[in-house]
């Protein structure tokens, strides 16, 4: 299954709920999509129903959390995969 991204916008909150595959187009697709909220909304990427990834995938997630992002509803294999990232920096 390919990655699909869905906005929701909410008084100074944009959410992006992630579906599928997330990969590097999908990563490249979200810097984008954020860049266009950064200045003026909380970000938050749900991640409820992301797929299977990969490394690459991970560390563009550790650095969207080190960068403010907020990762919500993050699978458990997820959230201790970038535990481990963030610990191996």
């Amino acid at each position: 299954m390919a990655f699909r991204i869905e906005t929701s916008v909410e008084k100074k909150s944009v959410t992006f709920k992630v579906s599928g595959r997330l990969d590097v187009d999908g990563i490249a697709e979200l810097k984008r999509m954020s860049e266009e909220y950064r200045e003026d909304y909380c970000l938050v990427l749900d991640l409820e129903d992301l797929g299977l990834t990969d490394r690459f995938v991970i560390r563009s997630l550790t650095a969207f959390e080190v960068a403010g992002v907020l990762l919500v509803n993050c699978p458990h294999y997820v959230r201790d995969w970038i535990l481990k990232e963030v610990g191996s920096a």
